[in-house]
């Protein structure tokens, strides 16, 4: 006998289905991650939950309050580590499903460069290059002319242009450098 039923009536079980969801993916850190509901789940009520477990054994957090109508979307707070998501659907009865499991993978902001410049002088160049070089990076000057090749050395460089750079990586990328 299920909760609120009784013996000898007979009721008709309305089907309770999970639902499937599918995740903006991958974002960068202190980005949010839109969640779509692409099978619509069927339930009493549907609450949205978020694990720092792929397996959610652990460190399952409820967003926000359950809701009565079946989302189709939901957006995440600003996220900085990689986060797991699902939505718990509920029966009248108490009994419960769970839609698949999506991963919003975030990728790290990279570092801001830093521009480190040696005036030239009457006896010799000046040199620039970037101090905190990641070979890993994409470098993007603004305004466009110098390059960075190996060990950060910046050629192309105008000693009588104030350039900013920005570090790009897996599609996220830096503030720009001081000038």
């Amino acid at each position: 006998k299920a909760q609120g039923q009784t013996v000898g009536t007979a009721y008709t079980a309305n089907p309770l289905v999970a639902g499937v969801i599918s995740a903006t993916s991958p974002i960068c850190s202190g980005s949010t991650s839109t969640i779509s509901v692409t099978t619509a789940p069927q339930g009493a009520t549907f609450q949205w939950q978020r694990s720092t477990a792929s397996d959610f054994s652990t460190g399952i957090t409820n967003l926000g309050s359950a809701l009565t109508t079946a989302p189709t979307t939901f957006t995440t707070s600003a996220l900085t580590s990689t986060t797991y998501f699902r939505l718990l659907v509920t029966s009248a009865g108490g009994c419960t499903k769970v839609s698949n499991i999506v991963t919003v993978t975030v990728n790290a902001i990279p570092v801001i460069p830093n521009i480190v410049t040696t005036s030239p002088t009457c006896t010799a160049n000046g040199t620039a290059t970037i101090e905190n070089y990641d070979s890993t990076y994409n470098y993007t000057f603004s305004p466009t002319g110098p390059t960075v090749g190996s060990g950060g050395v910046i050629s192309g460089y105008s000693y009588s242009t104030a350039y900013t750079v920005t570090a790009t990586l897996n599609g996220c990328t830096s503030s720009a450098s001081s000038p």
